[in-house]
């Protein structure tokens, strides 16, 4: 096992295997936080870093490889707080193999978001995440084409509290995977959708508990 270290906090939160090696992302700070995005080889040598930021703080959340090419999200442009942060942007960005940048979005839905989850299906994208409006957290779920112009956007739940788990693709609809906090404690939800975002089924399937 090897070990890095980049500035004064290093936190690194998903990967995707390649080539017998890994791509992993995550986040870095000194002042501000920066996505980091690291390669190693099949040895856990580390091939090269790149680091993406700018205004405020850059988190990286996610990573998807697509083709030659990979797909990374997170959250941008945010102020970090003790409750979690404020002002943040969901974040996607194309990446090439090197790590040299092929093009970025940033969306604004309800006015702090991130995205937590990328799922490539067929010509477009899935994203997936948590959101917020100030008065309570949500689960978000996007759709956009190659290119992230986005298709359409939805969002589900209001609750205290809430963790994003992930997107899982089938084929004639989509789940969506996460945890949700009110008084009463954690509950974990499984939330089926069909192609367009219209909720299908939905499901708690532990009660006290969370992901």
């Amino acid at each position: 096992m090897r070990s890095y270290k980049f500035e004064k906090e290093t936190v690194p939160t998903a990967g995707v295997a390649v080539n017998g090696g890994a791509m992993l992302i995550g986040s870095v700070r000194n002042e501000h936080y920066k996505i980091i995005l690291l390669k190693l080889d099949g040895k856990e040598e580390l091939e090269w870093v790149k680091f993406y930021g700018g205004k405020n703080g850059w988190e990286g959340h996610s990573i998807s490889k697509v083709n030659n090419s990979y797909l990374i999200g997170g959250a941008v442009e945010g102020n970090t707080t003790p409750a979690g942060g404020k002002n943040w942007k969901a974040y996607l960005a194309k990446i090439e193999e090197n790590g040299g940048k092929v093009w970025e979005r940033k969306y604004r839905i309800l006015g702090n978001e991130c995205v937590y989850s990328i799922v490539p299906v067929e010509d477009d994208i899935l994203l997936g995440g948590k959101v917020s409006d100030g008065s309570g957290r949500s689960f978000f779920l996007m759709k956009t084409n190659e290119s992230s112009e986005p298709l359409w956007t939805k969002t589900y739940g209001k609750w205290e509290n809430a963790v994003f788990g992930g997107i899982v693709s089938m084929n004639d609809s989509i789940m969506l995977i996460g945890s949700s906090k009110n008084r009463n404690g954690w509950k974990i939800h499984l939330t089926r959708v069909d192609k367009e975002g219209k909720v299908l089924e939905e499901e708690t399937i532990v009660n006290g508990g969370g992901l």
